[in-house]
């Protein structure tokens, strides 16, 4: 029996997670949802460059059809993910989000987090936040490797990411801007994140074309004599 799935946001991440899908045999995409005019209407398989499948692109979530799984990969901001995850779960899907506010939500948004949850367990759903990061590259996995050693004194972690094909994140991070530039955009609320010495540009950075680098350090405070 196939899990029936749609598709919330066909970006590049949303279009990778599709593509991934299509060759699954134990899941059938029965529907996916976009914003973008240029990908409305549009066959998904043709829009992923395969052969047409019958599914058809609507811009809203709304007009998908019922299904087991909606997985939804457009924004980050938990505030404005929640605008599309809470109509899905109220519609009895269960739903998994690339959003990354979602992966730890008591913390940081205690009051959407219990509104989620409560409207999931009220429809018999569940509502997931994961991914690579966070979730699996530099959470689960370093946790996952610490098991094979007895004692851990510090854990370091660099990711290198080539993001050239992911505009709207570029733009997110400010990545192009100069460093006055990016605190500017920061202050508006029109970036996210921040500059450190060894991550911060100097001059310009050539938009489109470099990654972007991340470090996560964990050290022992009193480490053991």
């Amino acid at each position: 029996m196939k899990n029936r799935t749609v598709v919330v946001g066909l970006g590049a991440t949303g279009r990778a997670i599709a593509s991934s899908l299509l060759r699954r045999a134990d899941v059938e995409i029965v529907g996916a949802a976009d914003r973008d005019p240029r990908v409305v209407g549009q066959d998904l398989g043709v829009l992923l460059g395969g052969l047409a499948n019958g599914v058809v692109v609507v811009s809203d979530p709304a007009e998908l059809p019922a299904a087991d799984l909606a997985i939804v990969a457009t924004v980050s901001d938990l505030h404005r993910a929640a605008d599309v995850l809470l109509p899905l779960l109220e519609r009895s899907y269960n739903v998994l989000s690339i959003c990354e506010e979602l992966a730890h939500p008591w913390r940081s948004h205690p009051d959407l987090a219990r509104r989620l949850d409560d409207t999931a367990k009220a429809h018999g759903v569940t509502v997931l936040g994961s991914g690579a990061n966070p979730g699996v590259l530099m959470d689960t996995l370093p946790l996952l490797l610490t098991a094979l050693t007895q004692r851990v004194e510090s854990v370091r972690i660099r990711r290198r990411t080539n993001m050239s094909r992911y505009g709207a994140i570029l733009s997110k991070f400010g990545l192009g801007l100069t460093v006055r530039e990016f605190a500017t955009a920061r202050s508006r609320g029109e970036v996210v994140g921040g500059t450190t010495a060894s991550s911060r540009p100097s001059g310009r950075s050539r938009q489109g074309s470099d990654g972007i680098s991340t470090r996560w350090t964990w050290e022992r405070s009193n480490p053991p004599s």
